[in-house]
Protein backbone atom coordinates (compact mmCIF):
# COMPACT_ATOMS: atom_id res chain seq x y z
CA UNK A 1 0.00 0.00 0.00
CA UNK A 2 1.22 3.52 -0.82
CA UNK A 3 -0.33 6.64 0.76
CA UNK A 4 -0.20 9.89 -1.25
CA UNK A 5 -0.91 13.40 0.02
CA UNK A 6 -0.57 16.85 -1.55
CA UNK A 7 -1.60 20.49 -1.03
CA UNK A 8 -5.16 21.55 -1.86
CA UNK A 9 -5.77 23.44 -5.11
CA UNK A 10 -7.51 26.73 -4.35
CA UNK A 11 -9.09 27.64 -7.73
CA UNK A 12 -12.76 28.54 -7.42
CA UNK A 13 -13.67 26.23 -10.32
CA UNK A 14 -11.56 23.28 -9.15
CA UNK A 15 -13.23 19.92 -9.89
CA UNK A 16 -10.99 16.98 -9.00
CA UNK A 17 -7.57 15.34 -9.12
CA UNK A 18 -6.38 12.53 -11.39
CA UNK A 19 -3.73 10.17 -10.04
CA UNK A 20 -1.34 8.32 -12.35
CA UNK A 21 1.00 5.45 -11.49
CA UNK A 22 3.99 3.81 -13.17
CA UNK A 23 6.20 0.86 -12.26
CA UNK A 24 9.05 2.00 -14.54
CA UNK A 25 8.94 5.83 -14.23
CA UNK A 26 7.99 6.21 -17.89
CA UNK A 27 4.65 4.57 -18.71
CA UNK A 28 2.07 6.25 -16.45
CA UNK A 29 -1.54 5.09 -16.36
CA UNK A 30 -4.57 6.65 -14.66
CA UNK A 31 -5.56 4.82 -11.47
CA UNK A 32 -7.95 7.16 -9.65
CA UNK A 33 -10.07 10.31 -9.73
CA UNK A 34 -10.62 11.97 -6.37
CA UNK A 35 -11.79 15.26 -4.93
CA UNK A 36 -9.59 14.80 -1.85
CA UNK A 37 -5.94 15.88 -1.70
CA UNK A 38 -4.90 12.39 -0.64
CA UNK A 39 -5.13 8.88 -2.03
CA UNK A 40 -4.32 5.38 -0.75
CA UNK A 41 -3.13 2.97 -3.45
CA UNK A 42 -3.76 -0.57 -2.23
CA UNK A 43 -3.42 -4.08 -3.60
CA UNK A 44 0.16 -3.51 -4.80
CA UNK A 45 2.93 -6.06 -5.22
CA UNK A 46 5.43 -6.25 -2.40
CA UNK A 47 8.98 -4.87 -2.65
CA UNK A 48 8.27 -2.89 -5.85
CA UNK A 49 8.98 0.82 -6.44
CA UNK A 50 5.98 2.74 -7.80
CA UNK A 51 6.05 6.25 -9.29
CA UNK A 52 3.18 8.75 -9.15
CA UNK A 53 2.07 12.04 -10.64
CA UNK A 54 -1.09 14.03 -9.90
CA UNK A 55 -2.90 16.58 -12.06
CA UNK A 56 -5.74 18.92 -11.13
CA UNK A 57 -8.82 19.42 -13.29
CA UNK A 58 -11.34 22.24 -13.31
CA UNK A 59 -15.08 22.16 -13.96
CA UNK A 60 -14.55 22.84 -17.67
CA UNK A 61 -12.27 19.82 -17.99
CA UNK A 62 -9.02 21.79 -18.23
CA UNK A 63 -6.08 19.87 -16.73
CA UNK A 64 -3.04 21.28 -14.96
CA UNK A 65 0.53 20.36 -15.74
CA UNK A 66 1.86 17.22 -14.08
CA UNK A 67 2.97 17.41 -10.48
CA UNK A 68 6.52 16.46 -9.68
CA UNK A 69 7.09 12.71 -9.77
CA UNK A 70 7.10 11.05 -6.37
CA UNK A 71 7.84 7.43 -5.59
CA UNK A 72 7.69 4.83 -2.86
CA UNK A 73 8.76 1.20 -2.46
CA UNK A 74 6.24 -1.21 -0.99
CA UNK A 75 7.24 -3.54 1.82
CA UNK A 76 6.08 -6.95 2.92
CA UNK A 77 2.87 -6.50 4.90
CA UNK A 78 2.68 -8.81 7.89
CA UNK A 79 0.33 -6.70 10.04
CA UNK A 80 -3.13 -8.29 10.32
CA UNK A 81 -6.33 -6.27 10.56
CA UNK A 82 -8.13 -5.94 13.86
CA UNK A 83 -10.56 -8.65 14.86
CA UNK A 84 -14.13 -7.74 13.82
CA UNK A 85 -16.19 -6.26 16.63
CA UNK A 86 -19.86 -5.83 17.44
CA UNK A 87 -20.84 -9.24 16.04
CA UNK A 88 -24.53 -10.04 16.52
CA UNK A 89 -26.45 -13.22 15.65
CA UNK A 90 -30.22 -13.28 15.06
CA UNK A 91 -32.04 -16.60 14.71
CA UNK A 92 -34.81 -17.24 12.21
CA UNK A 93 -36.59 -20.29 10.84
CA UNK A 94 -33.75 -22.52 9.62
CA UNK A 95 -31.30 -19.65 9.45
CA UNK A 96 -29.09 -17.26 11.42
CA UNK A 97 -28.40 -13.66 10.37
CA UNK A 98 -25.01 -12.22 11.35
CA UNK A 99 -24.05 -8.56 11.42
CA UNK A 100 -20.92 -6.78 12.67
CA UNK A 101 -19.12 -3.42 12.58
CA UNK A 102 -17.09 -2.46 9.50
CA UNK A 103 -13.33 -2.83 9.87
CA UNK A 104 -11.52 0.52 9.31
CA UNK A 105 -8.34 -0.74 7.58
CA UNK A 106 -7.65 0.81 4.16
CA UNK A 107 -6.23 -2.48 2.83
CA UNK A 108 -9.13 -4.63 4.03
CA UNK A 109 -9.94 -7.37 1.50
CA UNK A 110 -12.94 -9.05 3.12
CA UNK A 111 -14.26 -11.27 5.88
CA UNK A 112 -14.46 -14.99 6.70
CA UNK A 113 -17.19 -16.62 8.81
CA UNK A 114 -16.68 -19.79 10.84
CA UNK A 115 -19.51 -21.87 12.36
CA UNK A 116 -19.68 -24.53 15.03
CA UNK A 117 -22.54 -26.78 16.12
CA UNK A 118 -20.47 -28.06 19.05
CA UNK A 119 -17.81 -30.00 17.15
CA UNK A 120 -15.21 -27.37 16.25
CA UNK A 121 -15.39 -24.38 13.93
CA UNK A 122 -15.64 -24.83 10.17
CA UNK A 123 -15.28 -22.17 7.47
CA UNK A 124 -18.72 -21.46 5.95
CA UNK A 125 -18.12 -18.19 4.04
CA UNK A 126 -15.08 -16.37 2.65
CA UNK A 127 -14.45 -13.31 0.50
CA UNK A 128 -17.35 -11.40 2.04
CA UNK A 129 -17.20 -7.71 1.16
CA UNK A 130 -20.08 -6.65 3.41
CA UNK A 131 -20.08 -6.82 7.20
CA UNK A 132 -23.00 -9.25 7.38
CA UNK A 133 -23.86 -12.82 6.44
CA UNK A 134 -27.02 -14.92 6.25
CA UNK A 135 -26.45 -18.59 7.12
CA UNK A 136 -29.40 -20.55 5.75
CA UNK A 137 -30.37 -24.24 5.54
CA UNK A 138 -29.81 -24.85 9.27
CA UNK A 139 -31.52 -27.35 11.59
CA UNK A 140 -34.14 -25.81 13.87
CA UNK A 141 -33.48 -26.42 17.57
CA UNK A 142 -29.71 -26.68 17.09
CA UNK A 143 -27.50 -23.99 18.62
CA UNK A 144 -24.87 -22.60 16.27
CA UNK A 145 -21.86 -20.53 17.30
CA UNK A 146 -19.95 -18.16 15.03
CA UNK A 147 -16.69 -16.23 14.87
CA UNK A 148 -15.68 -13.76 12.16
CA UNK A 149 -12.20 -12.93 10.83
CA UNK A 150 -11.07 -10.00 8.70
CA UNK A 151 -8.47 -10.45 5.95
CA UNK A 152 -6.32 -7.73 4.36
CA UNK A 153 -5.06 -7.40 0.79
CA UNK A 154 -1.83 -9.21 1.70
CA UNK A 155 -3.75 -12.21 2.97
CA UNK A 156 -3.14 -11.54 6.67
CA UNK A 157 -6.08 -12.83 8.75
CA UNK A 158 -7.18 -11.17 11.97
CA UNK A 159 -7.77 -12.90 15.25
CA UNK A 160 -11.24 -14.33 15.77
CA UNK A 161 -14.02 -12.04 16.82
CA UNK A 162 -15.86 -12.81 20.02
CA UNK A 163 -18.07 -15.88 19.60
CA UNK A 164 -21.82 -15.40 19.27
CA UNK A 165 -24.56 -18.04 19.25
CA UNK A 166 -28.15 -18.41 18.06
CA UNK A 167 -30.72 -21.22 17.84
CA UNK A 168 -33.05 -21.32 14.79
CA UNK A 169 -36.68 -22.14 15.58
CA UNK A 170 -39.60 -23.18 13.38
CA UNK A 171 -42.01 -20.32 12.75
CA UNK A 172 -39.49 -17.64 13.63
CA UNK A 173 -39.39 -14.60 11.39
CA UNK A 174 -36.74 -15.09 8.74
CA UNK A 175 -34.36 -12.37 7.68
CA UNK A 176 -33.73 -11.11 4.17
CA UNK A 177 -30.89 -8.76 3.32
CA UNK A 178 -29.09 -7.16 0.40
CA UNK A 179 -26.26 -9.47 -0.62
CA UNK A 180 -24.62 -7.25 -3.21
CA UNK A 181 -25.12 -4.09 -5.28
CA UNK A 182 -23.37 -3.69 -8.63
CA UNK A 183 -23.69 -0.21 -10.17
CA UNK A 184 -22.78 0.76 -13.73
CA UNK A 185 -23.30 3.76 -16.02
CA UNK A 186 -25.62 3.74 -19.01
CA UNK A 187 -25.40 6.40 -21.71
CA UNK A 188 -28.69 8.14 -22.49
CA UNK A 189 -27.98 10.50 -25.36
CA UNK A 190 -26.17 13.44 -23.80
CA UNK A 191 -27.20 12.28 -20.35
CA UNK A 192 -26.23 9.43 -18.04
CA UNK A 193 -28.23 6.91 -16.03
CA UNK A 194 -27.15 4.82 -13.06
CA UNK A 195 -28.07 1.14 -13.33
CA UNK A 196 -27.90 -1.07 -10.26
CA UNK A 197 -28.16 -4.86 -10.11
CA UNK A 198 -29.28 -5.72 -6.58
CA UNK A 199 -28.98 -9.32 -5.33
CA UNK A 200 -30.75 -10.47 -2.18
CA UNK A 201 -29.52 -12.92 0.45
CA UNK A 202 -31.13 -15.39 0.39
CA UNK A 203 -31.79 -15.03 -3.35
CA UNK A 204 -35.59 -15.03 -3.38
CA UNK A 205 -38.07 -14.06 -6.10
CA UNK A 206 -40.97 -11.60 -5.87
CA UNK A 207 -39.42 -9.41 -3.17
CA UNK A 208 -40.09 -5.68 -3.45
CA UNK A 209 -36.96 -3.55 -3.21
CA UNK A 210 -37.42 0.15 -2.42
CA UNK A 211 -34.62 2.63 -3.06
CA UNK A 212 -33.56 6.25 -3.45
CA UNK A 213 -31.29 7.57 -6.21
CA UNK A 214 -28.90 10.52 -5.78
CA UNK A 215 -26.51 12.46 -7.98
CA UNK A 216 -23.93 13.30 -5.34
CA UNK A 217 -26.21 14.85 -2.68
CA UNK A 218 -29.04 15.85 -5.07
CA UNK A 219 -32.10 13.60 -4.96
CA UNK A 220 -33.03 12.04 -8.30
CA UNK A 221 -35.82 9.73 -7.07
CA UNK A 222 -37.29 8.53 -3.77
CA UNK A 223 -39.32 5.41 -3.12
CA UNK A 224 -38.47 3.79 -6.46
CA UNK A 225 -39.34 0.07 -6.44
CA UNK A 226 -38.42 -3.09 -8.32
CA UNK A 227 -39.36 -6.78 -8.01
CA UNK A 228 -36.73 -9.51 -7.83
CA UNK A 229 -36.68 -12.25 -10.46
CA UNK A 230 -36.21 -16.01 -10.00
CA UNK A 231 -32.50 -15.49 -9.29
CA UNK A 232 -33.20 -13.05 -6.47
CA UNK A 233 -32.02 -10.06 -8.50
CA UNK A 234 -33.57 -6.79 -9.59
CA UNK A 235 -32.19 -4.23 -12.02
CA UNK A 236 -33.01 -0.65 -10.98
CA UNK A 237 -32.30 2.28 -13.29
CA UNK A 238 -32.21 5.97 -12.37
CA UNK A 239 -33.78 8.73 -14.44
CA UNK A 240 -31.58 10.13 -17.24
CA UNK A 241 -29.57 13.03 -15.85
CA UNK A 242 -27.01 15.49 -17.15
CA UNK A 243 -23.87 14.76 -15.16
CA UNK A 244 -20.28 15.91 -15.45
CA UNK A 245 -17.05 14.01 -14.86
CA UNK A 246 -16.50 13.07 -11.24
CA UNK A 247 -20.15 13.23 -10.18
CA UNK A 248 -21.53 10.06 -8.58
CA UNK A 249 -24.75 8.17 -9.13
CA UNK A 250 -25.64 6.70 -5.72
CA UNK A 251 -28.35 4.16 -4.92
CA UNK A 252 -29.61 3.67 -1.38
CA UNK A 253 -31.77 0.65 -0.54
CA UNK A 254 -34.35 1.63 2.08
CA UNK A 255 -36.52 -1.51 2.33
CA UNK A 256 -36.92 -5.09 1.13
CA UNK A 257 -40.41 -6.55 1.54
CA UNK A 258 -41.43 -10.20 1.17
CA UNK A 259 -44.16 -12.08 3.02
CA UNK A 260 -42.70 -14.11 5.88
CA UNK A 261 -39.40 -12.23 5.91
CA UNK A 262 -38.03 -9.24 7.80
CA UNK A 263 -35.57 -6.86 6.16
CA UNK A 264 -32.18 -6.84 7.88
CA UNK A 265 -30.69 -3.51 6.80
CA UNK A 266 -26.96 -2.95 6.44
CA UNK A 267 -24.85 -0.42 4.59
CA UNK A 268 -27.04 -0.94 1.53
CA UNK A 269 -25.64 1.65 -0.87
CA UNK A 270 -23.74 1.53 -4.15
CA UNK A 271 -22.26 4.18 -6.39
CA UNK A 272 -20.37 4.87 -9.60
CA UNK A 273 -18.61 8.00 -10.84
CA UNK A 274 -19.00 9.61 -14.25
CA UNK A 275 -15.68 9.35 -16.13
Amino acid sequence: MVSLEWDDNLEWDFSDYIVYRSADNSDFGEIAVTTESAYVDGGLAENVTYYYIVIARDAAGNCSADSEITWATTTSDTTPPAAPSGVMATAGDGQVSLDWDDNPEADLAGYMVYRSDGDGYQLVATGLLESRYLDAGLINGTTYSYVVRAVDASGNPSADSESVSATPEAGATQSIAVGSIFVELVSAGRNWKGQATVTLAPALANATITCNWYLDTDILATGQTAITDASGQAVIVSVPTKAVSGQRFIIEITDVALTGYEYAPGTDTGEISVP
